[in-house]
């Protein structure tokens, strides 16, 4: 069960340059995620594979799109290297990354093109007027799969379906305990030090009893909430916007 990342940056609407950042079936070419962002990058990515578990758990995974290489501010307080996100994802969630193959590349350009010529006219005609948001964008390819995948999508050779899958409460704790940013930190003279550099003050995060050289694990959420754990237990919950960028 090999699903593809696959992305694509384009003037969907007149005026305003998306990527399409779209999650596809090998097999069947369904697809299983698609949604406009302003610019891609690991949070299109992540939520791109929570999309895919939403049917089950897969195989394998290939990322055949650029995202920076690291992690930039918009993305993350704290920053830090892109690829080992993605790939720590992939081990926890025992799922293996392959290379894109070369003729799976040009089946994905090939219907890349397709989606550049349909979705501008579909969208065109939906929304007559110049405002029209990503949010509101999104509304309208949520139908725009369920006719795609119906009309497009080829039919398996086995009827029986390679998903494993996982129950509502599970795919939760997945979301939280796994689709996140993942950073090392430490306690250095008064200050939470994260990825040897970025220093948050201990005082702002009400852990008073936290001792100099004490090492953690800090998650890191879209939404700029962030967790401190020490193994299981949780030591901190904070929001980093609250607390202004890092020093």
């Amino acid at each position: 069960m090999l699903l593809h990342n696959i992305a694509s940056r384009h003037e969907w609407v007149t005026g305003h340059m998306w990527d399409l950042s779209l999650v596809v079936d090998d097999a069947t070419r369904r697809v299983y995620s698609g949604f406009f962002v302003e610019e891609r990058g690991i949070w299109s990515t992540l939520n791109g594979i929570r999309d895919g578990l939403e049917r089950g758990l897969f195989d394998r995974f290939s990322m055949a799109l650029a995202v920076p290489a690291r992690l930039t501010p918009r993305e993350s307080a704290f920053g830090g290297p892109t690829r080992p996100q993605v790939e720590r994802v992939m081990v926890e969630l025992g799922i293996q990354m392959v290379a894109p193959d070369p003729s799976v590349s040009k089946r994905n350009a090939r219907m890349l093109r397709t989606l550049r010529n349909r979705i501008p006219q579909e969208l065109a005609r939906e929304y007559r007027d110049d405002d029209v948001r990503v949010s509101r964008a999104n509304g309208y390819l949520g139908h725009f799969w369920a006719r795609y995948n119906t009309s497009q999508a080829v039919k398996p050779v086995e009827p029986s379906d390679a998903f494993v899958p996982l129950g509502p409460e599970f795919l939760e704790k997945v979301t939280e305990q796994v689709f996140c940013l993942k950073h090392e930190a430490r306690v250095c003279n008064g200050d939470l030090l994260v990825n040897g550099s970025r220093r948050l003050a201990i005082a702002t995060l009400g852990c008073s009893l936290l001792s100099s050289g004490d090492r953690f694990r800090l998650h890191e959420y879209e939404d700029g909430r962030c967790v401190l754990f020490d193994g299981q237990d949780t030591v901190a919950e904070f929001h980093v916007r609250e607390l202004g960028r890092p020093q």
